[in-house]
């Protein structure tokens, strides 16, 4: 039984981690958004995504209780499943809204992050980037993601402090981008995809050349994303239309 699901609601998909008790995102879970998000790829929802959890947590982040027992080999699948989707689902090119059910630690965190807008329950949750407690270190594209959506001091505190925080606090540090009661989340999510899948396809596909841009300007060269060649790599174990092709795309722009 896959622990990532899409639910196909007709031009619009939910993606909902589904492994408790808390979504950690370990290999299992990591195999399962792989192949997920490589779906996604090959075949865009025109009206949107929304990414959500089942349970008491969004993600947890990594697993902690599988973290010991793993082999360098282990460590590098999950950094490679983990750089692959945190590359591709920015990628997309439709709206993307993850509706935060609970607790978004370290990869969960970042998951979140590679959304367009973050939406976050009312309900007492912690948000935080931890892995520095655990001796975790960050994916590659993990880190371009906070780098991308955080203030430069919210990146060094979280990062390197390893603290955690809760609602308030995540709104405050943009972490999280508006709290909505929890038996709304889902249909404010949804709604939003939507609103913003409206907009002109011409208008984003211009804004996301515009944003492209931006994002590389002032990068040291060797800093800056390689989109295509990492969707040519996050395609190595799918076929036909999606990463694997190696078509190019077009970065879409950052509602």
């Amino acid at each position: 039984m896959t622990s990532v699901i899409i639910e196909d609601n007709g031009d619009q998909a939910v993606l909902r981690l589904a492994l408790p008790p808390v979504n950690a995102m370990g290999l299992p879970l990591l195999r399962d958004l792989d192949a997920a998000v490589a779906r996604l790829v090959a075949a865009p929802p025109r009206r949107g995504l929304v990414v959500t959890g089942e349970g008491r947590s969004f993600c947890a982040g990594a697993d902690i209780k599988a973290a010991p027992h793993y082999t360098p080999a282990d460590w590098a699948e999950v950094a490679r499943l983990a750089d692959r989707a945190f590359t591709a689902l920015p990628l997309l090119p439709v709206p993307t809204v993850a509706a935060l059910n609970g607790h978004a630690l370290g990869g969960g965190l970042v998951l979140a992050l590679a959304c367009d807008v973050r939406l976050a329950t009312t309900l007492p949750a912690r948000f935080g980037l931890p892995e520095v407690a655990h001796d975790i270190a960050f994916p590659v594209a993990a880190l371009a993601l906070v780098r991308e959506n955080l203030a430069p001091a919210v990146q060094r505190d979280l990062v390197l402090s390893g603290r955690v925080v809760g609602n308030a606090a995540a709104v405050e540090l943009g972490l999280v981008d508006a709290l909505v009661p929890a038996q709304e989340l889902l249909a404010r999510a949804q709604e939003m995809a939507t609103d913003r899948a409206s907009l002109g396809r011409r208008s984003r596909r211009n804004c996301a050349k515009t944003s492209a841009r931006a994002s590389h300007a002032g990068r040291p060269r060797h800093d800056r994303p390689r989109a295509h060649s990492q969707k040519r790599r996050h395609s190595g174990s799918t076929g036909g239309d999606g990463p694997s092709s190696g078509r190019a795309r077009t970065p879409r722009w950052r509602f």
